[in-house]
């Protein structure tokens, strides 16, 4: 179901966890918004490194989505994801402002 390469968390923290399994103990929690290296891979599970850490997480269950690594601005996930964060922080700062 998925491939092994990069994905970004973009809308929630995910659980990394000692088996491929949700009721497998959790080892730690990763940050949204943070770029996966995904090792392996078994359904719709993900086994990566983090922190010193090496479990499986579900990528489905974080909404992670492929970060391009073509290095071509026009079609890079990870770029737009920066720039929509961007304009994001920024549009609170205005909010926060007023």
């Amino acid at each position: 179901m998925y491939k092994t390469g990069k994905y970004i968390l973009h809308k929630e923290h995910m659980n990394m966890r000692i088996k491929p399994n949700s009721s497998s103990g959790i080892l730690c929690v990763i940050p949204m918004g943070t770029v996966i290296d995904v090792l392996e891979t078994w359904d719709n599970w993900g086994k990566i490194k983090f922190n010193n850490f090496c479990g499986w997480c579900c990528i489905s269950e974080c909404f992670a989505k492929p970060v391009c690594l073509c290095q071509n601005e026009a079609c890079c996930y990870y770029e737009k994801y920066v720039l929509l964060e961007e304009k994001y922080k920024n549009l609170l700062k205005k909010i926060e402002n007023k």
